[in-house]
């Protein structure tokens, strides 16, 4: 697919704050001001093919512990939910399989910390409210305490020593469930301003943002920050690409958003957004070689990794394993 370098034109109108003392959402002001910004040049950024998933999956849970990038459960070809964990070794572009997960699962969420791995629920139409933590040390799985709600199609990222679980359908679905890996113990966090699943979710910059997803099959633009475990949660300016079924991951400070899907028509999204926390603006970055959903999204270095995911709307996968040199 040819690499296709957009100008994305962001108005930023100044905003205000309605006094709400019962409001969880803020609104950043910001100058108006019209402002065209393009993201890098085709020579500082260009995807790559890497040795691709040796598992097909789709609607998978991901996340990076000591440079490698942890491929979770989702989707299997057939329809039926995985319980397979595959490594990927950035250095030496090399796959490894590790202990499966005790469960199988899909739609299912991930963060690392500590030296660990955690995956927080999952199950479409039946989410559930489990807890596993990987050590690679042991290549063993534990069992943790459970979540508070049961929940599915969200996202987790770090932020001060504790992991958010945001978005996703199940239990009070607008509701921000904050783990203490430490003490495996759960406590209640700033509620989301409005409910979305097939979001995208990670931290960058000591903040969490989640963008996109969608709900009541409505896609949206949604673009909010956390950067306090008591809130509330700032809206910053929307994403140009409203979808669903996204991911997002963080290099050098900013957030990528990649793929994606909507129904009626079905489709999948090429397109891959980058937010930039400093500016506060939106810019376009080379589309994905292969438009796919449900995918891993995960920063290393300089280089964003898009894997997996699936191909066509709803149940597909696929193994491509993608890079973008970002500078």
């Amino acid at each position: 697919m040819t690499l296709r370098f957009a100008f994305l034109v962001l108005i930023t109108l100044l905003t205000t704050i309605a006094c709400d003392g019962d409001s969880d959402l803020q609104t950043a002001p910001t100058p108006m001001q019209t402002r065209v910004v393009v993201e890098g040049t085709p020579a500082q950024l260009s995807w790559s093919q890497k040795t691709p998933l040796p598992t097909p999956r789709s609607e998978v849970a991901s996340a990076v512990l000591d440079g490698k990038i942890y491929v979770i459960a989702g989707f299997r070809a057939t329809g039926g939910s995985s319980d397979v964990v595959e490594v990927y070794d950035v250095a030496a572009d090399r796959w490894e399989r590790k202990e499966e997960l005790p469960e199988a699962r899909d739609h299912a969420m991930a963060a690392a910390f500590g030296g660990k791995v955690y995956v927080f629920g999952g199950g479409l139409g039946n989410a559930t409210r489990s807890v596993f933590a990987f050590d690679p040390a042991r290549d063993a799985w534990s069992r943790m305490a459970d979540m508070p709600h049961r929940r599915t199609a969200g996202g987790a990222a770090v932020l001060d020593d504790k992991i958010i679980v945001a978005g996703g359908t199940g239990d009070a679905p607008s509701e921000t469930m904050v783990y203490d890996p430490a003490a495996n113990r759960w406590s209640a966090g700033p509620p989301l301003p409005e409910p979305r699943e097939h979001l995208g979710v990670t931290a960058a910059g000591g903040k969490i943002y989640v963008v996109g997803g969608r709900w009541n099959d409505v896609l949206k633009a949604n673009n909010e920050a956390l950067d306090s475990l008591t809130g509330p949660w700032q809206r910053l300016a929307p994403m140009p690409t409203a979808r669903g079924g996204t991911a997002a991951g963080s290099v050098n400070g900013r957030v990528y958003v990649a793929g994606g899907e909507a129904f009626g028509p079905s489709r999948t999204f090429e397109e891959v957004e980058v937010f930039d926390p400093a500016s506060g603006t939106w810019s376009a970055a080379p589309d994905l070689p292969t438009p796919r959903h449900g995918l891993a999204v995960q920063g290393i270095g300089d280089v964003l990794f898009v894997i997996g995911g699936g191909p066509e709307a709803g149940l597909s996968v696929d193994p491509h394993n993608e890079a973008l040199q970002t500078r």
